[in-house]
């Protein structure tokens, strides 16, 4: 698709005897041109010496006649006015030149060796394609009397299409001479305004673009057609812009309908051009930083097409310290062995059926609170606060809820829902201060990591026998105080019968039913194996490693009470393969350094040691690991990101369009910052070949 902007013509004149020469502005079409012959546009090389004589001179004798005439536009006009102008019979009667026609007729230029008229315009502003009368150009006009009177040869040629085109063209060069700006420079300077009007009218479909992203709402509307009401975000955004400026209004009005910029193609090709730019610039930075970490995640999106996210941490102490700072400790999310801790908690739960049915039933219960009408009843009651009558959903008129209410009533007074809170509530309380401590927009590394060890050293010590017997004692007491049975029914015995196609098959589980838990049972099949599920759990995220990293990124936060702490930074540096031997002696002077310039926050500590390189070069490297390794939450941004981007209504996405609305709304602020929407118009252009 064609799509052309600026089209300029401009035709050079001829130059004329006097060797100077013009351009205009004129039709587009090379036939317009003037003769080349010479500079009237005149190709005869005969003229007449006498007005109706067929007497023909030669070309020497017509250059000797004409010479007293303008040769070039640069001359004014021949007007003598002192000149005795000679008389000739004309109809019984002696006529001669009248020099008050000049008045009249501007254009009026008197050869004294003709005793003729010329028309100045026509001689040296008429187009070849136009006829101009021969008798004004070529021959000479000397008929005195049909010269001057109303309708006669002067008006007549004045008011001639031919002439009133040289005419325009003789005052477009008297403009050009008196600004002294030739042809060329204008049309130079008309195009040169016209492309800023067309870069600030691409500005505005970029800045639309970058709306629509940065806000995450979609850019295309169900219709985009003109008939419509609603043609879309995006178009509705251009419009409301087009109504306080000019520019984009005429160029959505009157503009060429094809070169709008506005089709879903040309915005995921602007779309494409400024993703680019922000992944560059990431290049650009990690490779500056040279210390990163790839992330990776995968998910799915309302297409059900599985979206795969890749997440580049890096610090770039030398140029951006403020990102040090958000990369660092935002509180958002963990570190990343570490950030799947929490949740992964009531999934080690449900690993045990017996936690796995508490858990489903938690959930039930929930689901029925959250009902519009058991919660209108439960506000109800909480306003009255009648502990002698209080009416229960139970009684309720909607069968099927009564039914539910009742059923999960039944549950809720039973003693094995009792002793299984009061399980989970001693072991979540245990882990509670740990989880708190690593969400909490203000962590310290090294207490996250003392709270780990003492965390995996209480839940051991739950698991005995002595422990077990108090919580039991515990629940026991609830139960007497609130009236419900301590008493779990016994299983009836029943014989299981072998079906017949698994004669000669072990059988290791049954998945048809599940013998009833006796109270006896809730220690060894419920209470030791969920404390076992959570030492596993805590001893493979928290390990020796992953312990000595966070206490390693703890020395580097000058908010830390182990702040340029050696012994802790050592095994740190060592699983980084820094050179310790050095490390120390610089340690040592960091820290004397640190306590006199009363270094207190990371940007301090970026910007100090990246001023004294080579000399903490060791140093340096150490704490820009810990900076890539800490806190970030773009693991967790980008996934909501998605369903927020490729919603139900925009399944129909492509995939380079969605992972360009998702890289310009996650990186919208290093966007606004970064991005010169110049560029991306050079670049736009430089890729639209037909532009």
């Amino acid at each position: 698709m064609s799509r052309q902007l600026t089209l300029f013509h401009s035709i050079q004149l001829n130059q004329g005897d006097g060797g100077s020469s013009s351009s205009t502005v004129i039709e587009p079409d090379a036939s317009d041109c003037p003769s080349s012959t010479n500079p009237h546009g005149v190709e005869s090389t005969t003229v007449s010496s006498n007005v109706g004589s067929n007497e023909s001179c030669s070309v020497e004798e017509e250059e000797s006649l004409n010479i007293d005439i303008a040769s070039g536009p640069h001359e004014n006009p021949v007007q003598p006015i002192n000149h005795p102008f000679p008389f000739t019979m004309i109809s019984k009667k002696a006529r001669c030149f009248n020099a008050k026609w000049y008045q009249q007729y501007e254009w009026i230029q008197y050869s004294i060796a003709k005793d003729a008229v010329f028309c100045y315009s026509c001689c040296l502003f008429c187009h070849a394609s136009n006829k101009a009368e021969d008798c004004f150009v070529t021959l000479g006009f000397r008929d005195w009397k049909h010269a001057s009177r109303k309708g006669r040869a002067f008006a007549k040629h004045d008011t001639s299409k031919s002439h009133q085109e040289a005419l325009m063209n003789w005052n477009q060069f008297k403009v050009t001479v008196a600004t002294g700006s030739s042809i060329a420079t204008r049309l130079d300077s008309a195009r040169k305004e016209q492309i800023k009007k067309n870069r600030h009218y691409l500005i505005a479909i970029i800045h639309s673009l970058m709306y629509c992203a940065s806000q995450e709402i979609a850019l295309r509307g169900h219709r985009e057609t003109p008939s419509v009401s609603n043609q879309g975000n995006f178009l509705e955004l251009v419009k409301l812009l087009a109504m306080y400026d000019p520019i984009i209004h005429d160029r959505l009005t009157s503009g060429p309908q094809n070169a709008l910029y506005t089709s879903h193609s040309i915005q995921n090709q602007l779309l494409h051009i400024l993703g680019e730019k922000i992944r560059n610039s990431i290049c650009h930075q990690v490779r500056s930083a040279g210390v990163f970490i790839i992330l990776a995640d995968e998910t799915k999106d309302f297409s059900k097409q599985e979206q795969m996210c890749f997440v580049v941490r890096y610090a770039d102490m030398a140029q951006d310290y403020s990102k040090i700072v958000s990369q660092g400790y935002d509180g958002a999310s963990v570190i990343e062995w570490y950030m799947r801790w929490c949740p992964s908690q009531m999934d080690s739960c449900r690993s045990v059926a017996s936690a796995s049915e508490f858990f489903a039933f938690l959930e039930a219960l929930y689901v029925f609170m959250a009902s519009s009408k058991a919660h209108a009843v439960f506000i109800e009651v909480q306003k009255k606060n009648n502990p002698d009558k209080q009416p229960k959903i139970g009684s309720s008129s909607d069968q099927s809820k009564a039914v539910e209410a009742k059923g999960l009533l039944f549950q809720v007074q039973s003693f094995s829902f009792l002793l299984s809170l009061v399980i989970f509530d001693r072991i979540l309380s245990c882990t509670k201060q740990l989880s708190d401590q690593l969400q909490s927009s203000k962590i310290d590394l090294y207490r996250a990591s003392e709270l780990v060890t003492a965390s995996k050293v209480m839940l051991q010590q739950f698991r005995t026998d002595e422990y077990w017997d108090q919580i039991f004692r515990y629940a026991t007491d609830i139960a007497n105080t609130h009236s419900i049975s301590t008493e779990v029914d016994e299983p009836r015995s029943t014989r299981k019968q072998r079906p017949a196609n698994l004669d000669d098959s072990i059988i290791t589980d049954s998945v048809g039913s599940r013998e009833p838990m006796k109270t006896s049972h809730f220690k060894t099949r419920l209470y030791f194996p969920v404390l076992d599920q959570f030492l596993v759990e805590m001893n493979a995220r928290f390990n020796q490693s992953n312990c000595i990293i966070l206490k390693g990124i703890a020395t580097c936060s000058p908010s830390s009470s182990v702040f340029l702490d050696f012994q802790d930074m050592k095994e740190f540096a060592l699983m980084f393969g820094i050179d310790v031997t050095t490390l120390v002696m610089e340690v040592a002077l960091a820290s004397r350094v640190a306590s006199r310039n009363s270094i207190k926050t990371t940007v301090d500590l970026g910007r100090y040691l990246h001023s004294c390189l080579p000399v903490h070069r060791n140093l340096y490297d150490t704490i820009q690991i810990a900076f890539t390794n800490a806190v970030s939450s773009a693991e967790c941004e980008h996934s909501s990101s998605l369903k927020r981007i490729k919603t139900r209504l925009r399944t129909t996405m492509g995939e380079d369009r969605l992972s360009d609305l998702a890289i310009l709304f996650i990186e919208r602020d290093m966007a606004s910052k970064t991005l010169d929407y110049e560029q991306i118009i050079d670049e736009f252009a430089s890729a639209d070949k037909n532009q």
